[in-house]
């Protein structure tokens, strides 16, 4: 059986390798460590499979507000979502992505957005469209805005920003 929890004290090494090995590359398991090193990481959510309690999914919500022409929204990134090579198809990235929605609700968060498949993260409410009145560099189909506040984007632009992590991602 699969639990999802926040992350506890003393695992961020675990979840270092397990989103190296998840994106087969440094870079994004650089930009969690970087978040959580800036004080940026708002909601860190892991997945842990009960039969040898070990962490097979992760996902992460980095501080990001949203400035509009009439005010400052309370925003989040969702990056990045892993699960180990031999557990995805499961359903645990959904999984993260459900309760890590909820962990966002009630924290306040009116506006969570992703840059992804927007054929996985539709399902979970996403849209290019909502997000397309938004400033980012991340502009396309695969930008995503998912309204927690209902209606909180309706008629306004304006500019994501994104912590600086992020700029350091290559």
């Amino acid at each position: 059986m699969i639990n999802f929890r926040l992350e506890g004290a003393n695992e961020s090494d675990l979840i270092h390798d397990l989103v190296h090995k998840s994106f087969g590359q440094e870079a994004e398991a650089v930009l969690v460590k970087n978040l959580c090193a800036d004080g940026d990481a708002l909601i860190s959510l892991v997945a842990v499979d009960d039969e040898d309690n070990s962490i097979v999914g992760h996902i992460l919500f980095s501080d990001t507000p949203v400035g509009t022409t009439k005010n400052l929204l309370r925003g989040a990134a969702m990056a990045p979502l892993s699960v180990s090579e031999t557990h995805q198809g499961q359903g645990i990235g959904g999984g993260l992505v459900i309760q890590g929605l909820r962990e966002c609700r009630d924290s306040g968060i009116q506006v969570v957005l992703v840059l992804g498949d927007p054929n996985y993260y539709g399902r979970f409410g996403f849209s290019a469209d909502i997000a397309k009145d938004l400033d980012t560099p991340y502009k396309g189909e695969f930008f995503q805005a998912l309204e927690i506040e209902p209606g909180i984007l309706n008629g306004v632009s304006g500019k994501v920003l994104y912590p600086n992590a992020f700029s350091k991602l290559a």
